[in-house]
């Protein structure tokens, strides 16, 4: 083809020489003044036969060159058409053709080499894999990947021509596993209870041998798991390490969480981890907002925050230890009145469903809250809905307070909405997530937040809160509300009616002081009694109707234990039953001799069925339950499924023992009596 060009190069070279020395003759012509007839004879024989050259040479060079440019495509088409399985085994490309019934008819040579043997086969028989891929009628539904023979392959299938084309991903996939392998992750790991150990500790020798074992434990898991780690402070360290030693670590549930619990130090640790992020700085963020909320859900656990992810949480098997003093409580109870001091709206909410716990909280705060050297002007109220609150405690409202002393304290559906803007201080109480709120759409668009618990806090917290006390060793919201207005300095008076409001709450989450009752609990109690909380009051409050007792004995009726220690009450599909009520059916049920946990199930209205949890504290209740999206206290908890049957729910929850269970159950470990001295 490079001579033919080359030619034609010369050719038009020659023809572009005659035809310059055809015009010089007509110039010459025009020059010499021939006749005029004679001129334009030799002139049209001039332009005739450039004309006629011109065509001629053309025509004859287009038929050489289609007839080479002919030969030569020829040539390249045998030429890939002889290498083409050569492509496509370079290339990694394997294509299948199916006949009726999906059995293999045709395979390229990549296949054939890769898969002997696999005509006449069944493709699925082939590869199992690939029945979804066929099975799926769905319009664009044409791809997947799969795995065969240490393989991956991305597979598409053209459904007209039955037509599978597999592409080699093998190695894009080994880079992709060691890329995400190789993913920078950032831990923090900080010892619970480090500073109350301290302070209590009478032998500085054995404390510092203590706390040095704990140490060389924590520095030796990580090390081994191939973590960097560094000493931050006393208490807290933090590591960094790859994907790879991370899920090492996941896997074995972070185990250096239940070395340090076992070596009867009184230390527990809580971990958070970041990862999915590219930027160490971003990673460290989620890391430490994952360590926090394993802090203040009790510590003894590790806290996983995945970039873009929900919360992972492990461990968690004890409760943490009463950490409140004196000092503590006068520092809390002295920020919450200057946070709030500046407000002169103020609106204090429960929870949905609220009880005794949460009104008689919600009505401390009210008593520190009129709290006002300034003496600027401050409205206060309550939210409360007869609808949301609890049957036993809507009723000791009411017959409590008439309905002008009401309005002084509370304020219900109808006037919620006005008396809240956006310049309202929002306190809320007994739980830490604005979905839970008795109003979740005030708590939702809320810009100045306080918030109070004893509550294990959810990943759904509450934002733009300005102070935040969540005490998971308090037994109740009441008792802290107590320790805050016994330690501060400021002159707050609780008058009766609050009084034993609040003393109900203790009581009612104490189970009359049977169950969580610290020396705390009992302190606060007496200091109520101060102020005339009336006990005889506190019992007719939680007094059952015959009508409750009823209900309770028939659901208790129905239970049975799926595993020993274990037992699950259902109420009948068909009927309503309270909250309140699977609450004390569960209670009730764990009060059964050789019973660790119990659960009671009800339907609570139309679409939605509850699970209500108690513990004795060996089984973290709240640690199940958030498996099925629930929450609540280490040892008691709830969850609502929605659009299920009573019997499907009791079902998940068993999945859900048969898989958690035994993560769940706190491992009693005897103490060794020549290494258990007290310090």
């Amino acid at each position: 083809m490079e001579k033919i060009l080359q030619k034609h190069k010369r050719l038009c070279l020659i023809s572009a020489v005659v035809e310059l020395l055809l015009l010089l003759t007509i110039l010459l012509l025009i020059l010499f003044k021939v006749e005029n007839n004679i001129f334009q004879l030799i002139t049209t024989i001039i332009i005739s036969a450039i004309v006629v050259f011109n065509f001629s040479f053309e025509m004859i060079f287009n038929v050489i060159i289609n007839r080479r440019k002919d030969a030569i495509e020829l040539s390249s088409i045998e030429l890939v058409e002889s290498n083409e399985d050569k492509a496509y085994v370079f290339g990694g490309i394997g294509i299948i053709i199916t006949g009726k019934n999906h059995y293999i008819r045709w395979v390229n040579t990549y296949i054939r080499m890769n898969f002997p043997s696999i005509i006449d086969k069944n493709i699925m028989d082939v590869f199992p894999d690939i029945k979804k891929l066929i099975e799926t009628e769905e319009k664009g539904k044409n791809h997947t990947v799969l795995s065969s023979r240490n393989h991956n392959y991305e597979v598409e299938l053209l459904r007209d021509a039955n037509m599978f084309i597999f592409k080699d991903v093998t190695e894009l996939t080994k880079l992709t596993h060691l890329n995400e392998g190789n993913a920078p992750v950032i831990g923090y790991v900080s010892i619970d209870n480090y500073e109350d150990i301290l302070q209590s500790s009478t032998d500085d020798t054995k404390f510092s041998q203590i706390f040095y074992t704990t140490r060389m434990q924590i520095n030796k898991y990580f090390h081994e798991k191939g973590a960097l780690i560094r000493h931050l402070k006393d208490d807290k360290y933090m590591f960094i390490t790859n994907k790879n030693s991370y899920k090492s670590m996941y896997e074995d549930k972070f185990h250096i969480m239940e070395e340090v619990r076992n070596n009867q130090s009184g230390f527990t640790l809580s971990i958070g981890v970041g990862y999915g992020f590219p930027e160490y700085l971003k990673l460290s963020e989620l890391a430490s907002s994952a360590n926090d909320i394993a802090v203040s859900r009790g510590g003894d656990q590790a806290v996983i925050h995945p970039a873009k992810e929900n919360f992972i949480y492990i461990g968690g098997k004890s409760e943490l230890k009463n950490s409140r003093n004196k000092v503590k409580m006068r520092t809390y109870c002295d920020s919450f009145i200057s946070a709030i001091e500046n407000y002169k709206k103020i609106l204090i909410m429960g929870h949905t469903v609220a009880d005794f716990d949460a009104i008689g909280a919600s009505l401390g705060v009210f008593c520190i809250c009129q709290y006002n050297p300034s003496k600027t002007k401050r409205t206060i109220r309550i939210a409360y809905d007869p609808l949301y609150v609890e049957d036993k405690c809507r009723k000791a409202v009411e017959l409590e307070y008439s309905r002008e002393e009401f309005s002084s304290y509370f304020i219900d559906s109808k006037n919620v909405e006005n008396y809240f803007d956006d310049s309202t201080l929002l306190i809320i109480v007994d739980h830490s997530s604005s979905y839970l709120s008795m109003y979740p759409s005030i708590s939702e668009k809320a810009k100045h937040v306080i918030v109070i618990d004893h509550h294990r806090p959810d990943q759904k917290t509450m934002n733009d809160v300005i102070f935040k006390v969540i005490d998971t060793s308090a037994s109740s919201t009441s008792e802290l509300i107590t320790e805050f207005i016994h330690y501060t300095q400021k002159e707050i008076k609780i008058p009766s009616r609050i009084a034993t409001f609040m003393l109900t709450g203790i009581s009612l989450d104490t189970r009359s002081f049977k169950k969580n009752a610290s020396e705390s609990t009992f302190e606060a109690a007496s200091y109520l009694k101060l102020f005339d909380a009336d006990s005889s009051k506190v019992d007719e409050f939680l007094k059952e109707g015959w009508e409750e007792f009823k209900q309770k004995i028939a659901i208790l009726n129905s239970a049975d234990s799926p595993y020993p220690g274990i037992i699950i009450s259902e109420n009948n599909d068909e009927e309503i039953v309270s909250d309140t009520m699977l609450a004390i059916v569960a209670t009730e049920a764990n009060q059964i001799n050789e019973i660790n946990c119990s659960f009671a199930i009800g339907r609570i209205n139309e679409h939605q069925v509850k699970i209500s949890a108690r513990s004795n504290g060996s089984v973290n209740c709240q640690m199940l339950l958030e498996k099925l999206g629930g929450g609540g206290h280490f040892s008691m908890a709830a969850c609502v499924l929605n659009e299920l049957s009573v019997s499907q729910v009791k079902q998940k929850l068993i999945e859900i023992l048969n898989d958690y269970l035994e993560d769940a159950t706190v491992k009693i470990i005897k103490p060794d009596n020549k290494n258990n001295d007290e310090y």
